[in-house]
């Protein structure tokens, strides 16, 4: 389900962000990439297990400003309302993928879901100095500000988990820090088939052949690294369709193939939602 999407040389920091200028040349050089043009998706899952409706990331919530905050309208184009979701997955705290948890009233815009998060990852936002300690001042006051606004008005309905947790039967909680302190994936089962969606392990499909490639929102550039290069591995071997939140294009699904040491992203087309503004 889309949330909008944004793009250009805005984006350029977000994914080449901590690694040199000279480093940046060469890889857009030998992959043919423009920079200027650059493009991230806003994909969230909408899971129907048969007996329980799971959204994983709730967006970045109506107010967001142009082109982006789309989710709960595509929702309702799909015929599916706030009060429908059982289970709210959220893959980490950044305010781009917790946006939507509450209603203008401060009240769960998802009223009668339960809330999932990381146990990790709830302590690391909710925590300005460990926030100022992993980012720039400026980037770090605007994800806690997200939180004061978005996590913790709601902090009794919150369930925090550890990984390798089964949220529901099928949906299991999977380890992969270091985009946040703690970040995490899903991992869905059902009749022989896998499905991981991966959130934010790679911000753009360059990072699956550059894992080294990493960026501003990266709170720990070497455990990022570690985390790719374990989870793609994985994920590769197991075979099944992954997703991402941001990979372009939309939505966001594809295989994850091993090269060698590395890995492609081979993009998939799908029958979900189309964007719409």
């Amino acid at each position: 389900m889309s949330d909008g999407a944004f793009a250009g040389p805005s984006l350029v920091p977000l994914v080449f962000g901590q690694i040199s200028q000279d480093e940046t040349d060469r890889i857009v050089a030998e992959e043919g990439i423009d920079p200027r043009q650059l493009v991230a998706q806003k994909t969230s899952i909408v899971i129907d297990t048969g007996s329980e409706l799971v959204l994983v990331d709730t967006g970045s919530g109506a107010e967001a400003g142009p082109g982006i905050g789309l989710l709960v309208d595509n929702l309702r184009r799909e015929g599916i309302q706030p009060d429908d979701i059982d289970v709210v997955v959220l893959t980490h705290g950044h305010a781009d993928h917790i946006g939507g948890t509450v209603a203008a009233s401060g009240n769960p815009l998802f009223s009668n879901a339960r809330y999932v998060m990381s146990q990790e990852d709830w302590n690391f936002f909710t925590d300005e100095q460990a926030l100022l300690e992993a980012y720039p001042e400026e980037f770090a006051q605007q994800q806690f500000a997200s939180a004061r606004m978005n996590l913790l008005p709601i902090e009794d309905v919150f369930e925090l988990i550890d990984y390798d947790v089964e949220i529901v039967p099928g949906i299991t909680s999977i380890a992969a820090q270091g985009h946040t302190l703690g970040h995490m994936a899903v991992q869905v089962q059902s009749d022989g088939e896998e499905f991981w969606f991966l959130g934010d392990a790679a911000l753009h499909s360059i990072q699956l052949q550059y894992p080294e490639v990493v960026g501003l929102p990266d709170a720990q550039p070497e455990r990022v690294i570690e985390t790719r290069r374990t989870l793609f591995a994985q994920v590769a071997e197991a075979g099944g369709m992954a997703g991402f939140t941001h990979v372009d294009p939309f939505p966001s699904l594809g295989e994850v193939v091993a090269e060698g040491d590395v890995w492609r992203w081979k993009s998939v087309a799908s029958d979900v939602a189309t964007p719409e503004s």
